[in-house]
């Protein structure tokens, strides 16, 4: 008898650790390798307003795309993006006249006798120009901000997202930045009016919760909704901030901050990154700021960007806290409530033939985890130098605002 229970468990365990080794999914093939996603194999990683003398810097540390900037110079901007081989997120900025210098005005927008048509026929010329170019990964829309309550502005997004789409016939999306603070609701009511993209701002500073970054994950969940609601396909970038003076005390944690907000950005489903802003203003420590941001872009240029867009996130692996906070909050605009989470988000993902696990801390303390589910034969490597294996047990602990990432591979025979 007690042979037959310990043949039983053992099978059972044959068949787990089958299960568990069970092909993710491969890049598709059918998409172009230098494209950008949703249009190609690579990962969007951008920043608003770069200077073209940090063009180069950034190609090199792993941008693989520019903009989108803002009033004007498009043509030129296109134009030093297609020398350097890389793609750009192009500005469409349709005016009441020639003599204007910038988009139209909001004001100007929701005026009673707003010419659609016009708007209509200015969207399709200036696509119609440049839609051979290779190097646009993206349509961005100006103005930006378009207000859901405002029945001209979501006129106008849905006029000139499909026009957009009328005339591009390399069927790129249609990107718009929309505020930080909207919640899953009001993308809902933005986004069934037009465009491809949910693009909101994820400035944690900015909206007050500098030690509280759980904001961003606040912000992921907003888009996971929207995406749930609306029937169509949806790419969510995170939109991590690079502006605000930060004390000269705590410039030291730029570098946390941002490996944190992009990780757990990518961790709870964002799909593309474009840091707001590449501009070196008065009071910004630019270069503390940006070095993070380009490691990022590296690793995710490597081979992780692929991982997050194509791979299958499954529940094999689970991860218990043992020390640490078991909540944290931020806070959010108007009279809503604090958002509370756990401070651990978990990103666990079959590609290929290996399986990768994301862990990030979101709290400013040591968090004790026991990670349970790897199978006792894989062989477990940690991405980066300062990530620890965890021990006999499966305990580990993450740093404050600290991100571990391993590839878990099968061993020779499985």
């Amino acid at each position: 008898m007690k042979k037959t229970c310990l043949a039983l468990a053992l099978a059972t365990v044959s068949l787990l650790a089958s299960e568990f080794w069970k092909p993710g999914p491969e890049i598709p093939a059918n998409l172009p390798p230098d494209g950008i996603y949703p249009c190609g194999q690579q990962m969007l990683f951008s920043g608003y307003s770069p200077l073209p003398r940090h063009y180069d810097r950034l190609k090199e540390g792993g941008f693989n795309t520019l903009g989108p900037i803002y009033h004007r110079g498009f043509d030129e901007f296109l134009q030093n993006c297609e020398k350097l081989g890389l793609h750009c997120l192009y500005s469409i900025a349709p005016r009441l006249s020639a003599e204007q210098p910038t988009a139209y005005t909001k004001q100007q927008i929701d005026a009673p006798d707003f010419d659609f048509e016009n708007l209509r026929r200015q969207v399709t010329e200036i696509v119609s120009a440049k839609a051979s170019s290779d190097k646009i990964a993206a349509w961005n829309i100006q103005p930006e901000e378009m207000r859901f309550w405002m029945k001209n502005e979501m006129r106008y997004l849905e006029v000139m997202a499909q026009a957009i789409h009328d005339a591009d016939p390399k069927h790129r999306p249609v990107f718009m930045y929309t505020p930080g603070h909207r919640d899953g609701s009001s993308l809902v009511k933005e986004l069934s009016n037009g465009g491809d993209f949910i693009a909101q701002g994820c400035y944690v500073n900015y909206s007050g919760n500098k030690h509280q970054r759980i904001r961003v994950k606040w912000v992921m969940e907003q888009a996971s909704f929207a995406k749930s609601q609306i029937n169509r396909p949806l790419t969510t970038l995170l939109l991590p901030e690079m502006f605000g003076k930060v004390p000269d005390e705590e410039k030291g944690l730029i570098p946390s901050w941002v490996r944190h907000d992009v990780y757990c950005g990518l961790a709870n489903g964002a799909q593309g990154v474009l840091v707001y802003s590449l501009f070196p203003r008065a009071g910004l420590d630019f270069e503390a700021y940006l070095e993070p941001y380009l490691r990022c872009a590296r690793e995710l240029a490597d081979g992780l960007g692929a991982v997050f867009l194509f791979g299958e996130r499954r529940d094999d692996l689970s991860a218990t806290l043992v020390s640490g906070p078991r909540e944290v909050s931020c806070r959010l605009a108007g009279n809503k409530p604090n958002y509370v989470s756990s401070p651990l988000s978990l990103a666990n993902i079959a590609f290929g033939p290996d399986r990768y696990l994301f862990l990030v801390n979101s709290s400013e303390e040591n968090l004790g985890l026991t990670l349970t589910g790897i199978p006792a034969e894989a062989k477990t490597v940690p991405l980066w130098p300062e990530v620890i294996l965890p021990d006999a047990s499966g305990q580990v602990v993450l740093p404050p605002l600290g991100v571990f990432a391993y590839k878990i591979s099968p061993v020779t025979g499985n």
